[in-house]
């Protein structure tokens, strides 16, 4: 998947609600994202990876997965393909 643009809803500790543009299709569940936030009210940006785990339409919502855990699940994602 390339790059999507939308808007962050709602964020968490452990995860957060994203919308698409209208007309984009949200990622598929269960692919992990690298996902960068502009957080313009205080001039920064933040990178978090997080997992697609359910999705509506334009919306999804990830749970934030840490960079220690993004090889077991690239693996795990291996595996279920296999």
């Amino acid at each position: 998947m390339g790059l999507l643009i939308g808007q962050l809803k709602n964020i968490s500790k452990t995860g957060a609600f994203l919308e698409l543009k209208s007309g984009e299709a949200a990622p598929t569940t269960g692919e992990v994202l690298h996902i960068t936030i502009h957080l313009f009210s205080i001039g920064k940006t933040h990178t978090v990876h997080g997992e697609v785990i359910w999705k509506k339409n334009n919306a999804f919502g990830v749970h934030f997965v840490r960079k220690d855990q993004l090889l077991e699940k690239a693996f795990s994602k291996l595996r279920m393909n296999s």
